[in-house]
């Protein structure tokens, strides 16, 4: 944003629309001309998988009234914006590949994530974090894990 105005200053930046989930799944169906099938279900397991970001302790709420005052913003309305992306997604189908979230797969099928699967992401997550710490061992070298070995057993 090329305005001086905005320098050193902070803005919460959201849209005029608030809407609940089955707003939002609504919205995308008529943007994609289908008719969403919604069936609630009461709980699937998925609490002991975190799949996005948690949300804000507070309940918070973005308000972008002072961005639109400073700086002349004006935001596209979510059917129009959902409507441009649908769009742009059903032209670009390369983008469309490997899921990018864990568990997406159940999730989107309306299944539970099995305990297996669960238990695998555990497994190659410690892993994984057990490779970084070697790495890093290999990092440090051999000369200075000595000095350092010698330093202790002082």
């Amino acid at each position: 944003m090329n305005s001086e105005k905005s320098h050193g200053k902070i803005y919460g930046i959201a849209g005029d629309e608030v809407s609940s989930e089955l707003d939002f799944i609504k919205v995308c169906g008529e943007v994609s001309s289908h008719d969403p099938q919604i069936h609630l279900i009461e709980d699937l397991g998925y609490n002991s998988v975190q799949l996005v970001h948690p949300w804000a302790k507070d309940d918070l709420v973005i308000d972008s009234t002072k961005v639109k005052t400073d700086l002349a913003l004006s935001f596209t309305s979510l059917k129009k914006a959902l409507d441009i992306t649908c769009k742009w997604l059903t032209h670009h189908p390369e983008h469309f590949g490997k899921p990018s979230l864990r568990g997406q797969c159940y999730v989107l099928i309306g299944r539970p994530i099995p305990e297996y699967v669960e238990i695998g992401w555990k497994i190659v997550d410690r892993v994984t974090y057990i490779l970084r710490l070697s790495k890093q061992f290999y990092r440090i070298g051999k000369t200075r894990f000595l000095a350092l070995w010698r330093l202790i057993k002082k």
